[in-house]
């Protein structure tokens, strides 16, 4: 497709999830890496997708990280999900659920891929 662009985008979730990190060099290394990135602003909603998440099982309660950045990229219509998680995200053996679940909500399901997939990927 010709003039298509990509943007990389973060949300204040990554953030917070970044600020638990235990090493604070390498805490502040990261965060510093995602301070040029735009951010996904927090929607309303996301709280309530993410209820709707675990209670299809598409994620435990006790991984609500997960759970808001698949619903942030789901509602943005990102056209990819990079991440590490491949327990509850970047599994294939979610994949179908995952958009199972997010076609019943009404939203677009991004590609669940790992930086590494992405590096792959790359000329």
């Amino acid at each position: 497709m010709v003039g298509t662009r990509q943007v990389l985008v973060t949300s204040a979730v990554v953030i917070t999830e970044l600020k638990e990190t235990s090493d604070i060099s390498k805490q502040q290394q990261m965060i510093g890496l995602l301070d040029a990135l735009p951010r996904l602003p927090y929607a309303d909603e996301i709280d309530s997708i993410a209820q709707v998440y675990f209670s299809h099982k598409l994620m435990p309660l006790g991984s609500g990280g997960d759970a808001h950045h698949l619903a942030l990229a789901s509602i943005y219509r990102c056209d990819m999900l990079a991440t590490w998680n491949c327990k509850h995200i970047a599994n294939p053996n979610k994949t179908d659920h995952i958009r199972m679940v997010n076609s019943a909500l009404g939203l677009h399901t991004p590609q669940l891929v790992t930086p590494f997939e992405l590096l792959e990927a790359m000329p």
